[in-house]
């Protein structure tokens, strides 16, 4: 139980750094809170090694501490919605071994900016934000087919090491 808290706590430490790093990487963008999602990787590779509480923990625990740490009440909401419905939509795809994790990752940088919306919605009280969903969808789909095209690159190099781990 001891080493799992441990795992646990260095892959949070990593996902929580590595979102702080796109966040400085991609501030140039016209887009709040762009990010390509690469801290998702942590959580869909725990879930990926059955794992499936480990993940949902880790990218929990890293959005509440990104937030307090770098973000706001918004910040916090709209990554706690993104966060758990494509937390949800890794664990139902990945469990059938039927898509990779290019293709998971894409469904769920979709539906992460799907839940984003929708609490833009709730939170603000427009439906106006919805114009936005069509380029959210787009950029959900690149954005996540990238971060599982790095988890397939990186888990094969490392596949050692990180079985390992966890």
């Amino acid at each position: 139980m001891a080493k799992k808290i441990t795992v646990y706590s260095l892959l949070t430490i990593l996902a929580l750094g590595v979102s702080y790093v796109e966040g400085l990487a991609f501030a140039f963008v016209p887009v709040p809170g762009f990010k390509i999602g690469l801290a998702n990787t942590v959580s869909m590779f725990l879930i990926s090694k059955k794992q499936y509480w480990g993940g949902i923990s880790v990218n929990l625990i890293r959005i509440l501490l990104s937030a307090l740490l770098f973000g706001n009440f918004y910040s916090f909401v709209f990554s706690l919605f993104g966060g758990i419905l494509s937390t949800l939509i890794v664990i139902a795809l990945i469990k059938p071994k039927i898509f990779s994790f290019a293709g998971v990752s894409t469904a769920a940088g979709v539906f992460h900016n799907v839940a984003q919306i929708t609490a833009a919605v709730i939170l603000l009280s427009t439906v106006g934000i919805t114009s936005l969903l069509p380029l959210m969808i787009a950029t959900g789909a690149v954005t996540g087919f990238i971060s599982g095209t790095l988890l397939i690159i990186f888990e094969k190099k490392y596949s050692k090491i990180l079985n390992s781990i966890v």
